[in-house]
């Protein structure tokens, strides 16, 4: 996190917006995972209005990433599942599809944790489905959660 932060510095002083956008998400990003969520959303919220500024798109896709990745675990599941799908709606526009799977995995895990297992299916057999086109070996994660997730039910033929 040092690094991150030196960087912000440098960046701040040379006056390099999207090098200070990319540092704000990565601190976000790091005090997520420390647990540090509060925090985390105050710098991701950051990254996001300066990404925005300086239009990068993929940096606003990776920035709600990060939104959502701190509400899940604050147990915000609502507020996840919305950073989550403003992330996927930027990264499709885009087409990042390795980023589009790990969103669509992060949006199954917050279904799930959220107590909605058929959702959570979908989003994790969307990523599945990306990942094997790209040949990655993050699928076997994936086909792991989606082993201990019931399947979602078949739409009901008609009459």
């Amino acid at each position: 996190m040092e690094h991150t932060r030196r960087a912000l510095e440098l960046f701040e002083r040379a006056g390099h917006r999207p090098g200070q956008a990319r540092a704000y998400n990565g601190l976000g990003w790091q005090h997520a995972l420390l647990g540090d969520y509060e925090v985390a959303l105050a710098s991701c919220a950051r990254a996001l209005d300066l990404m925005r500024a300086v239009g990068d798109r993929l940096g606003q896709a990776q920035a709600w990433d990060s939104i959502g990745f701190a509400h899940h675990g604050l147990r915000q599941y609502g507020e996840a599942v919305t950073a989550y799908r403003r992330a996927l709606a930027l990264i499709r526009r885009i087409g990042e599809r390795n980023n589009e799977a790990e969103m669509l995995v992060h949006l199954g895990d917050t279904h799930q944790a959220a107590g909605s297992p058929e959702a959570a299916g979908r989003a994790w057999r969307q990523a599945l489905t990306i990942l094997d086109e790209l040949g990655v070996s993050e699928s076997a994660a994936v086909r792991a959660r989606l082993d201990g997730t019931p399947p979602a039910r078949p739409a009901a033929h008609p009459g």
